[in-house]
């Protein structure tokens, strides 16, 4: 849970979880969050071996760990939707 926790992590991979993105992309798909914030939060998903910095570029892509994750993402996504729902 220390791996994902942190301003825009869970949102980073969900984005990476649909395509490979540069931090530009990655940014317009994330329009709220703050170029430095994003920034940190890709150095250390990297650092938790959650995504990786393609060879000689500046594109980011899951690791099989963070493809991992995105399953359980998925989950509290959809529990947490289902709870609202239910107004608790």
């Amino acid at each position: 849970m220390q791996a994902i926790r942190g301003q825009w992590k869970a949102s980073v991979l969900m984005a990476l979880s649909e395509t490979e993105s540069d931090i530009p992309a990655l940014q317009g798909r994330l329009a709220v969050a703050d170029r430095r914030v994003l920034v940190r939060a890709l150095r250390e998903l990297e650092r938790d071996h959650l995504l990786e910095r393609l060879a000689g570029c500046t594109q980011y892509a899951l690791t099989p760990d963070g493809s991992q994750i995105i399953e359980i993402l998925r989950d509290i996504a959809r529990w947490q939707k289902a709870r609202s729902k239910t107004g608790a």
